[in-house]
């Protein structure tokens, strides 16, 4: 005689039973890690005023000193850059001539935000992605061979190919 499939009610939410039997049995294990450091070491300021989508008037903490700094975010960050917030610089090389020169000392990379630390520069995700990549962090996208970021593909490229003469 055939044998009949058994209908259950489904777990409820929270249930071991919810789990599939490969994740029930899995050890618990920490997520890996990714240290990540800036380039040199932060430097904490107040914010004035963010003037407009890319510059901000700060003052360093502990001189007073009033200073501009390069803001890596085209957003508005408007429940962000309120008045007096803390918020950590990058330092850089200024007057270097050539591609990638600047004009500004300073980069706004973090800002306090009720009492998170909070990434203000947009690019540093893009930075951490890269390096979860190339430590191979992430099952399904750890065997790749090669990796470009933002690689141009050209029209052709994406034409399929014709297999006669």
């Amino acid at each position: 005689s055939p044998s009949r499939a058994r209908i259950r009610p489904w777990p409820r939410a929270g249930s071991p039973d919810r789990l599939p039997t490969r994740i029930k049995n899995q050890k618990k294990m920490a997520p890996p890690m990714v240290f990540l450091p800036h380039e040199a070491p932060l430097r904490a300021a107040r914010l004035v005023q963010r003037r407009d989508r890319f510059l901000a008037d700060v003052r360093l903490e502990g001189s007073e000193e009033l200073v501009e700094a390069y803001c890596v975010n085209p957003g508005r960050m408007e429940a962000f850059s309120c008045e007096g917030a803390r918020v950590w610089l990058l330092p850089a090389a200024v007057g270097v001539t050539g591609k990638g020169s600047r004009r500004l000392r300073w980069t706004w990379e973090l800002i306090e935000h009720e009492g998170t630390l909070c990434c203000a520069n947009t690019q540093r995700p893009n930075a951490i992605a890269r390096a979860v990549l190339e430590r191979r962090l992430l099952p399904g996208l750890d065997d790749w061979v090669e990796l470009e970021s933002e690689r141009t593909v050209l029209p052709e490229a994406l034409l399929p190919t014709s297999s006669s003469p």
